[in-house]
């Protein structure tokens, strides 16, 4: 079978029991539910989209499709508490002599990279059987031997017209594909380059009569061999009837012109039809409820339903695509030690009992680790992920989406495939992708183009967006640490902008402490939304102050966002993460910071780190930590909130306070303190909350004005509270 998007067989042969034709069904299970969408094209099924699963259909006679990558059944996370309002973090102490974090220390006692064995002898994508060798679906099994077919039903849905075959379900913020039939290559051809001589994008207007171009791709026979499928992913964001138009010219390296004049017209261009889009039926944190995550003009950023969204990520390991189970991902020579690591590529092994049946996987179980990891994280409530797409010439090496690492103008189609089907799971488990674009190793940001803009990296980008940017949940990152420099920064983002039709927010990562030769010359440009900040940990207050501040000053308030805590060789570990909560966590938070992604150093296995994390669990005190400390913010109202440490006496500490209505405190070595409430009136109401439990207390009354004694906080440690105003007036006798 092929590798990637097997068919699934079962499925096949009941839409020949039935005889259905038309764009879409729907089946249902001998109970009544809905099984998944059937896309069938006169009688022949073409996909088996979202929701469905063979087995409630066939009960213990499923035949088998563990290979087949679905990515839509995935756990139900429904009670997954709101993850829209998280905080963020950014106090670091000068640790200027540490190690940069890119610099992976050498270590001696540990078998050098160049020794890892030899994978070689891997199967190559190109000896894929053709899909003309896929077995009649006559020889697989008789239905009729497993259930009485009089007992299904198919109900069409929303009616679909014109010339392209829709997959999906066909519902606000759901992932559709518009498959069209044109020009037939390999993914290795160059005379023309499919990837790059043709030019695929469809625009699409809603029931508003707002349009949007979104770009396409080539996806061969669907399986990773040779075809004639050309595909647009696409989100839409209103309900109602939607129109499209297919636009398909070719000449040479026209995919990545921007003028819309470029390129002759051929194949199915000007392709046109419509289709009704219906209200989303998914439960937040999956973005498919939500909606994407946008730039809201204010220092936090939203999902499209209205929602705040703070970020609780996971910053490590960068390399988190470079992982066995996907095809020709191959350790190149050169790289940092990845000592303990299979061949040099991730397993995540600790993670297969995290896969649950129903869950994504191809291959004989190829998917399961690192399903099961993003399964893991989202039951910790992390909601991000830092990743390398390509970290050739840096750390790692190992991941890349081309067919070969010397040849950056043909894409790997089979594994980019199952990269989608990772990345698609994570989105319904609310976690969101932070694409980082570029490593600060110079033979990674000089890989495309020797560090400019050219054929290599527009191509690189436009894939990726084409490919990854219908998530809802995305951000680009231009760099790691890079050192472009303005000007490129700028370019890059304008080109990588003006190919995103969803305007997914876009930042640049700093290097270690130096924000203002990093982001300086960046303030007010329409290209960037937030940070990226690389910092030491006692930096938190100060680095979220100032970029407020500086970034509002230029007209363009950024999301601060706090994505590689050291120090370098140590970052996150199983042991530190008390110091970690007091010195970044809080501070960044209850300084008003938009979130935080967690780095894990440099460390050997089982604990693991940037580059050989295995087991996510290990960092489990800091995902706790996170996600109590988001559940304080989730009901502030940080829009119209402010730093205000200068209100705080007798210690250290955050005070973030929108006057006459609440004040939030944090308290890092507990015990007493002062607040200055001279500015108020009347009684407020102080709740202390357990940073550790994330429990409340009962309520005091404190009166203003002047300042006032917190008094022993309730819970022992370091310690948040709240200030309310309190609006019924005194207690009764």
């Amino acid at each position: 079978m092929n590798k990637a998007r097997r068919i699934k067989w079962s499925v096949v042969l009941l839409i020949g029991l039935f005889g259905c034709s038309g764009t879409s069904t729907s089946a249902t299970d001998l109970d009544g539910g809905v099984v998944g969408d059937l896309v069938v094209d006169g009688g022949e099924i073409l996909d088996l989209v979202e929701d469905s699963q063979v087995g409630d259909l066939f009960g213990d006679n499923a035949p088998d499709v563990s290979d087949e990558p679905d990515v839509s059944d995935t756990p139900d996370v429904s009670d997954e508490p709101d993850v829209s309002d998280e905080p963020d973090m950014s106090d670091e102490s000068d640790m200027s002599d540490e190690s940069d974090m890119s610099d992976e220390p050498d270590v001696s006692d540990e078998s050098d990279v160049s020794d890892e064995p030899d994978v070689s002898d891997e199967s190559d994508v190109s000896d894929e059987p053709d899909v003309s060798d896929e077995p009649d679906v006559s020889d697989v099994f008789d239905a009729g031997d497993l259930f009485d077919v009089t007992d299904v039903e198919f109900d069409a849905g929303p009616p679909v017209t014109g010339d392209a075959t829709i997959l999906g379900e066909l519902k606000r913020w759901h992932r559709l594909t518009f498959l069209f039939t044109g020009p037939s290559h390999a993914e290795t051809d160059t005379a023309p380059n499919p990837f790059l001589d043709y030019r695929f994008t469809m625009t699409f207007t809603s029931p508003t009569d707002a349009s949007v171009v979104v770009p396409g791709f080539f996806d061969g026979n669907g399986s990773g061999g040779t075809g004639a499928r050309w595909q647009v992913r696409f989100r839409a964001d209103e309900i109602g009837e939607w129109t499209y138009l297919a636009h398909f010219v070719e000449g040479p390296d026209v995919s990545i012109d921007l003028s819309p004049d470029a390129g002759n017209p051929t194949a199915f261009d000007g392709g046109t039809g419509t289709f009704i889009i219906q209200e989303t039926d998914k439960v937040a944190p999956d973005f498919r409820a939500t909606g994407g995550i946008i730039y809201a003009d204010s220092h936090y950023l939203r999902t499209q339903d209205g929602e705040r969204w703070i970020k609780g990520g996971a910053d490590s390991p960068e390399n988190f695509l470079g992982y066995a189970g996907f095809d020709n991902t191959i350790d190149q020579p050169g790289g940092a030690n990845t000592a303990g690591l299979n061949n040099g590529v991730h397993e995540y092994a600790p993670h297969i009992p995290d896969w649950s049946p129903g869950d994504p996987d191809w291959g004989d179980g190829a998917g399961r680790g690192i399903i099961g990891a993003l399964n893991y994280l989202g039951s910790q409530h992390v909601n991000s992920i830092y990743f390398l797409p390509c970290n050739l010439g840096g750390d790692g090496r190992e991941t890349y989406p081309y067919v070969t690492p010397d040849d950056l103008l043909h894409f790997d189609l089979s594994k980019i495939d199952q990269w989608e089907i990772v990345l698609s799971h994570a989105q319904t488990l609310g976690i969101a992708l932070h694409f980082v674009l570029n490593e600060t190793e110079t033979g990674n940001e000089n890989l495309h183009d020797n560090g400019s803009l050219g054929v290599e990296r527009k191509l690189y980008y436009r894939e990726l967006v084409a490919r990854f940017g219908h998530h809802p949940g995305v951000f680009w990152n231009i760099g790691e640490e890079n050192d472009y420099g303005d000007t490129k920064q700028i370019q890059f983002a304008s080109y990588l902008r003006a190919q995103d039709p969803f305007d997914h927010p876009t930042s640049v990562h700093s290097n270690l402490n130096q924000l203002e030769a990093q982001y300086a010359g960046l303030l007010g440009d329409v290209n960037f939304e937030m940070t990226s900040i690389q910092m030491n940990p006692a930096y938190a207050n100060d680095f979220t102050e100032t970029w407020r501040a500086e970034s509002a000053n230029a007209g363009r308030p950024w999301a601060v966002m706090l994505d590689e805590i050291g120090p370098a060789g140590t970052g996150v570990t199983d042991t530190n993460s008390v110091q970690i909560r007091k010195q970044t966590l809080w501070p960044g938070y209850l300084s008003g910071a938009a979130g935080v992604e967690w780095y894990m150093g440099y460390h050997s296995l089982p604990l693991g780190g940037d580059m050989r994390c295995e087991d996510f669990s290990t960092r489990e005190e800091m995902w706790v930590a996170t996600w109590v400390a988001r559940q304080f913010i989730a009901g502030l109202p940080l829009e119209d909130m402010e730093p205000a440490d200068e209100l705080l006496g007798g210690q250290n500490g955050q005070v973030f306070a929108k006057p006459g209505e609440i004040y939030a405190v944090y308290l890092p070595n507990g015990g007493t303190a002062t607040l200055d409430l001279s500015g108020e009136e009347g009684n407020w109401i102080l709740r202390w909350y357990n940073v550790t439990l994330g429990t409340w207390s009962t309520s005091y009354i404190v009166e203003a004005p002047g300042i006032v004694s917190l008094g022993t906080p309730a819970f022992a440690g370091d310690v948040a509270a709240t200030l309310t105003v309190d609006e019924t007036g005194p207690p009764s006798e």
